[in-house]
């Protein structure tokens, strides 16, 4: 299937970029992943890399972790928990006027 053969390429692309040292290279792997499983709605799973995802981006690059991890734990049902993962993708995107992730963020 397309989608379990796309996060084999994106787990190789996480190991590359851990043995390059590309810690942007990582996070956005990490985002891949969490976004391919949801795509095949393991949305556990999808957390899980979405977390880490946070783990590894630095402050420019957040907003994305934040926001996914929001959608992941909504498809979850985990409604309060997704709100806090909301508001934070929205503070961030306050902080940097960044308006159009603002909006998604709402």
């Amino acid at each position: 299937r397309t989608s379990n053969k796309a996060i084999r390429f994106y787990k190789r692309f996480f190991f590359c970029a851990r043995l390059l040292e590309d810690p942007i290279g990582a996070a956005l792997a990490l985002n891949r992943i969490g976004v391919a499983y949801h795509k095949v709605k393991k949305f556990e799973k999808s957390l899980n890399f979405h977390k880490k995802h946070l783990e590894f981006s630095d402050s420019d690059n957040i907003y994305a972790a934040y926001y996914n991890c929001g959608i992941s734990l909504r498809f979850m049902k985990k409604y309060t928990e997704s709100i806090e993962y909301f508001k934070q993708s929205l503070d961030w995107a306050r902080k940097k006027r960044d308006y159009a992730s603002e909006c998604l963020s709402c």
